[in-house]
């Protein structure tokens, strides 16, 4: 396959490939993003955030309010997340979101990233939502793209996969082009699933086709931690569940 070289663009540091590679992608280079913990505690369950010159002039200023109520039908207790995204003081949109109590973020161990993930020059944000259960359910996530457009907004998606051994890494340059794909990891007819998806036109489009994937791998667990890759599996494409990114906004 013909390689371009890939831009440069000057917001994202590049990985070199991973050595010890255990699935194709890895070889690839990987995204180093910038992990920003300057979270302001503004009251219990209350944070706030201020990049400046996130908009080239503008500041980006992130808000997280959370509450924890009773669900009625089943007496747990549900996180509501409160996510507002301001351009300098103007409100861009808010998202309101219900969580089980133990799914959340946490700003210690998941700050909120920043990089040009489609290699347009603009800067764009992840945040991630862990699960935070026992054994497999440990690696469900919630992640969520905001992908910066040029009148200084967002186009936001969430999409829920899982994370590899507590891994944040999931976007990586397969074709050297400069904008990095989402691998996501799904677990499915008893295997790995790796699908690949890139930013374009405003959309988050599947690109399987492209790198001849889905990418299927036998796998063992001990408890959430990934024990023997077996050897790749053929099952039927139209068997597998979608992966599915939901537009926000």
């Amino acid at each position: 396959m013909h390689q371009k070289k890939a831009n440069k663009q000057p917001a994202t540091i590049v990985t070199a490939a991973d050595s010890n590679a255990a699935f194709p992608f890895e070889l690839s280079n990987r995204i180093n993003t910038n992990k920003i913990t300057s979270w302001q505690t503004n009251g219990e369950l209350k944070y706030s955030m201020r990049i400046p010159n996130f908009f080239g002039i503008e500041d980006l200023k992130v808000a997280i309010v959370q509450n924890i109520t009773t669900d009625e039908d089943y007496g747990l207790p549900v996180r509501n997340t409160n996510l507002s995204f301001y351009n300098a003081d103007s409100l861009l949109f808010t998202f309101d979101e219900e969580f089980l109590h133990d799914e959340k973020i946490s700003v210690l161990q998941d700050p909120m990233q920043m990089a040009d993930i489609n290699g347009d020059g603009l800067l764009d944000i992840k945040l991630i939502f862990r699960h935070w259960g026992s054994g497999r359910l440990n690696l469900f996530t919630r992640v969520y793209y905001l992908f910066q457009t040029p009148d200084h907004t967002f186009d936001a998606f969430y999409v829920q996969y899982l994370m590899l051994n507590g891994s944040n890494d999931a976007e990586y340059d397969i074709d050297c082009d400069g904008n990095f794909e989402i691998v996501t990891m799904s677990y499915d007819l008893d295997c790995l699933i790796f699908r690949t998806f890139n930013y374009l036109d405003g959309k988050i489009v599947n690109v399987d086709e492209k790198f001849d994937y889905p990418l299927v791998s036998g796998i063992d667990f001990n408890g959430s931690e990934i024990q023997n890759i077996k050897p790749v599996q053929e099952v039927d494409v139209k068997e597998l569940k979608p992966v599915e990114f939901i537009k926000m906004n």
